[in-house]
């Protein structure tokens, strides 16, 4: 095998390696595990130590606002958090996504899947979704659609939020928007504690992976080349 061979495998090998190891850790929706294990929390809870939560799946306390029920508008103010329940048809996905962690910048959107599936290596992306209430109003609705299963039909229950303002989401949606309120039901279990473990976890598992693979490759190639040889 020539120098210019070696090199084109060696390429060929890594990039392989790197997709595989990728496709495996990166782009299956482990999330959903996490969340559906995590501990929910009290209301009291979330108050004591909000940005380091072991569990953000509901609990005792919490407002449910149900927007099939026409006496349940949609809340307008930031004070205090609620959990969403709604029917899977009034929800619908505005194919904006946004880092859903609170130290990360709320002005990086993105529109485009694939660069969020790409993205998603380095820290969680969320959707915004058109939440439609029974009484006609409409609030826009940010939600890690890889922690929570919307079905096609039925109710739903979205993880506990809280309202906030988004003045810039305006400005990448090609809809219109009411006014800047949104309903944020994603940051809060981004930033829990089973989520920053979890995002260590699969870095440290994708370093592994990637090194036993490469080991195994480049192991197989010599004996390979060794046996093309002898024979």
């Amino acid at each position: 095998m020539s120098r210019g061979s070696r090199r084109f495998l060696a390429c060929m090998m890594t990039f392989t390696i790197l997709t595989g190891v990728w496709v495996l850790v990166y782009l299956l929706p482990y999330e959903k595990f996490v969340y559906q294990n995590s501990k929910p929390c009290s209301y009291g809870g979330v108050g004591r130590d909000l940005y380091n939560l072991e569990g953000y799946r509901g609990g005792e306390g919490f407002k449910v606002v149900n927007a099939s029920v026409l006496s349940q508008p949609v809340p307008k103010t930031s004070d205090g958090f609620f959990v969403l329940k709604i029917r899977a048809e009034a929800l619908q996905p505005m194919g904006v996504y946004r880092p859903a962690a609170y130290d990360t910048t709320y002005t990086a959107y993105e529109t485009n899947v694939f660069k969020v599936a790409l993205l998603r290596t380095r820290e969680g992306y969320a959707q915004y979704y058109m939440a439609s209430f029974a009484g006609g109003e409409q609030i826009p609705v940010l939600l890690n659609d890889r922690l929570v299963s919307i079905p096609r039909s039925g109710e739903v229950i979205l993880p506990v939020g809280q309202l906030h303002m988004d003045s810039n989401l305006a400005k990448v949606y090609q809809g219109s928007l009411a006014d800047d309120w949104y309903i944020d039901t994603a940051s809060g279990f981004e930033n829990s504690q089973a989520m920053k473990q979890f995002y260590t976890t699969r870095d440290i598992a994708a370093a592994v992976l990637f090194i036993i693979v490469g080991i195994g490759t480049i192991v197989c190639i010599m004996v390979w080349q060794k046996h093309k040889r002898q024979g």
